[in-house]
């Protein structure tokens, strides 16, 4: 699987178990995922949004 798709795939997961409303053991549980690796990405996917916030410029 390319990258791209594996990050999107666990972009995916992490807002589906956010709009879950389940604690993130819950919804591993339920979806049979890892419990490291969802947290892993939905750490890795905050750190990226966080990368990517634009300032606007003024020139004084």
């Amino acid at each position: 699987m390319e990258r791209e798709s594996i990050r999107g795939e666990w972009q995916q997961r992490v807002v589906d178990w956010k709009a879950s409303g389940l604690t993130q053991k819950e919804y591993c549980l339920q979806k049979r995922v890892g419990f490291g690796r969802l947290g892993y990405f939905s750490a890795r996917l905050q750190r990226d949004e966080k990368k990517l916030t634009l300032v606007p410029v003024v020139q004084v």
